[in-house]
Order: C-alpha cells, then sequence, then structure tokens
C-alpha cells in the first residue's frame, strides 16, 4: 500500500474541517447574545409597538365594558371571575398572537436561515422571542386589571404574587403560541391559527364561562390549555386567596413553560425552515 493512500483518510479529514473552530459557548456568552438578540427584535417593533399594544388591552377593555354595560351591578364572585378572564385573554390576544405569527411569516419568508449563519445557539433565539412578547403582555394585563377593578368596583389587590404570577402567564402563553407557529408552513396559516386560538380562547375555554357549564369535550380540552390556569391564578388572587391552589396552578404554567420551550427548541428545525 502506497503512502499516498494511508495519508489520504488523514487529508479528507483535514479538508472536510470547517475553516474556523466551533464557538466556544459559557453562559456569560450566551447571556449577551440573549441581550442582544432581544435588542434587535425589540427594534423590529420600533413603529408598530403602539397598535400591538393597543390591541392586546382594547380587546380586553371592550370585553369587560360590554358585560359590565349588559349586566349592570353584579356579584363579587362574578366579578372576580369576568375579570380574572379577561386578563388571561389579554395576554391571548397579544403576545400570543403576535408570536404565532412571527413564527409562521418567519418559517415563509425563510428568516431562520440568517439566525442559523450566526453563531448563536437556537435557545438563546427562542428565549429571546418570548422575552420581546412578554414586554407586550403587561400593558394589557395591567391595564385590564385597572380598568376592570374599577368598572367592576372591586377593591384592586396589591399583592406581591403578581410579580411571578404575570411574566409566568405569558411566558406559558408564549410559548404555546410559538409551538403552534411552528406548525404553520406559510404566514396565511399562521394568521388563520392566530384568529382560531382567539376565537377558542374567548367563546370555548373557560374564561367568560365557568368550566364545569361547558361540553364535555371542551372540559377535557382546557386541562391541557395554560389559559385555563392562567385564568384561574389570577381569579385566585383578586380574590385575596393565596393558598394552595394558586400554588398549584403557579406549578402548572412553570411545568407548561418548560415543557413548550423544549418542544420548540426541538421542533424548530431552522436550518431547513
Amino acid at each position: 500500500m502506497s503512502e499516498s493512500s494511508l495519508l489520504k483518510p488523514a487529508l479528507d479529514q483535514r479538508l472536510a474541517a470547517p475553516p474556523y473552530a466551533p464557538p466556544r459557548r459559557t453562559l456569560a456568552t450566551m447571556l449577551w447574545q440573549y441581550v442582544i438578540l432581544t435588542q434587535i427584535m425589540l427594534t423590529e417593533y420600533r413603529t408598530t409597538w403602539f397598535y400591538h399594544m393597543f390591541f392586546g388591552t382594547v380587546m380586553p377593555l371592550g370585553l369587560i365594558f360590554f358585560f359590565k354595560t349588559v349586566n349592570g351591578a353584579m356579584p363579587v364572585e362574578q366579578a372576580i371571575f369576568l375579570l380574572g378572564g379577561n386578563m388571561a385573554i389579554s395576554i391571548a390576544y397579544g403576545p400570543t398572537q403576535m408570536m404565532i405569527v412571527k413564527i409562521g411569516w418567519g418559517r415563509e419568508t425563510r428568516e431562520f436561515d440568517y439566525w442559523a449563519m450566526l453563531p448563536i445557539p437556537k435557545l438563546a433565539l427562542i428565549l429571546a422571542m418570548v422575552s420581546v412578547y412578554l414586554v407586550f403582555a403587561v400593558p394589557g394585563i395591567i391595564g385590564a386589571y385597572l380598568f376592570g377593578s374599577w368598572m367592576f368596583g372591586l377593591k384592586p389587590v396589591g399583592s406581591l404574587i403578581l410579580i411571578p404570577l404575570i411574566p409566568l402567564s405569558a411566558l406559558s402563553l408564549t410559548g404555546f403560541g410559538a409551538l403552534l407557529g411552528i406548525y404553520a408552513r406559510t404566514g396565511q396559516t399562521a394568521m388563520a391559527y392566530a384568529q382560531a386560538l382567539i376565537g377558542f380562547v374567548t367563546f370555548l375555554s373557560p374564561m367568560l364561562m365557568p368550566l364545569e357549564a361547558m361540553p364535555r369535550p371542551l372540559q377535557w380540552i382546557a386541562v391541557v390549555v395554560p389559559t385555563t390556569y392562567v385564568a384561574d391564578a389570577f381569579r385566585l388572587v383578586l380574590a385575596g386567596d393565596s393558598g394552595q391552589r394558586l400554588m398549584y396552578d403557579m406549578l402548572i404554567l412553570t411545568a407548561l413553560v418548560v415543557i413548550f420551550l423544549v418542544l420548540v427548541h426541538r421542533k424548530l428545525d431552522w436550518r431547513t425552515s
């Protein structure tokens, strides 16, 4: 056997190696990349941020005004039920819908091909997208909370549990929206998914009607939809109940956040989208 044939496998391996060393990722590097990606994605909405926040705020406020006008004075329990549901709806109308459309259009326009060419981890990109829509969720939740408390005559509850509950609720619903967006092959399909989600959340989930009053199949679906636990947690806070049931809701939401992020990370094949 000649010397050239012996050296050929090593030569082929050397030629097949990438022209640069693979990036070394540390926790500090990933954190810095996450901050930069979040800033870049926030600039995408520098001219349209008002419309997204307005849409995520005006719909829950409109529903609150509608129920107050139709029903007039109502028991405290019913007011708390409707207000908690509207606070959850504000997230679905705002960041959840935006996330579905963002990923759907990104797949159609091959936006993720651009990010795949950069030496950044996919997890940092996903967390940056989720964080951006978390920012858009806060005005709708606070607006529905303050306006609904005033319209229904409820005393505002200054519970510190809202500090972790608001981002946890937004993250769970945004992660759910990201998972739905992955299955949308085009932007038009993503918009159809977003509209279907809004209709389902508003009229076919326990946001504006009790779970017990819904048909049995919808009750089964509500068990796996995060809006059920988000609305229930908000209602418990509004009622001044910070007991075991609230901790159970927050534990479920935490588990859903982890599950959705893991599924999105695995299924978002950004190099072939």
